[in-house]
């Protein structure tokens, strides 16, 4: 970004430039050569993994949820008890799929 463009948001909104950066809400950030950035969220997925106990031991899908099926609540199946905050959880991955994730927009929004 130009400096006539940053003094100009310094002055309409109050903020002030930190310089570069190499990391924003979990997502890593890298200037290319071409002058375009790449995002890598493998920061954010390791936060979001930790936060829902994710392990080792934790068992993978061969492939993700259809987006063909309707997903339902299970009323027959005992209700799971979750020591992790939902709402952190779905907002982060919100965050991944809009910013660097759109392949899990169904089965977030689900």
């Amino acid at each position: 970004m130009g400096k006539e463009a940053v003094t100009e948001l310094e002055i309409r909104l109050e903020i002030t430039d930190k310089g570069n950066f190499d990391e924003y809400l979990g997502v890593k950030v890298k200037k290319q050569s071409n002058n375009n950035y790449k995002l890598s969220p493998l920061l954010l997925i390791e936060q979001i993994l930790k936060a829902m106990d994710f392990n080792e031991q934790t068992k993978p899908r061969d492939i993700p949820a259809l987006s063909s099926k309707i997903l339902n609540r299970d009323l027959e199946r005992q209700t799971h008890d979750t020591t992790w905050d939902y709402r952190q959880i779905l907002a982060q991955l919100n965050f991944l799929e809009k910013s660097t994730r759109p392949d899990i927009n169904y089965t977030v929004h689900q």
